[in-house]
């Protein structure tokens, strides 16, 4: 019976470890890097997060976003402007 549970616990352990490679959840966020993205407009009016983020907001003669994290977490995360009415 022991045998049984040592065989299963390997199968298990060796199938999330292939089946999770890629998930970009399971990997380190990397070191943190500025990601500095210029954008169009000359104000902002709305701004929207989704998930577990924070925003900051300094004043500038110049119109650009900067992203502050991880290397592996900067690229999920993204910016659009719209017009609005």
């Amino acid at each position: 019976m022991k045998i049984i549970k040592v065989i299963s616990f390997l199968f298990v352990a060796v199938f999330l470890q292939n089946s999770c490679k890629d998930d970009p959840c399971l990997k380190k966020t990397g070191k943190t890097v500025t990601d500095v993205r210029q954008i169009e407009s000359d104000s902002i009016a709305i701004i929207s997060l989704a998930d577990d983020l924070d925003v900051d907001i300094y004043f500038s003669d110049h119109n650009y976003i900067e992203v502050i994290g991880g290397e592996n977490l900067v690229s999920y995360v993204k910016n659009s402007e719209k017009e609005h009415v």
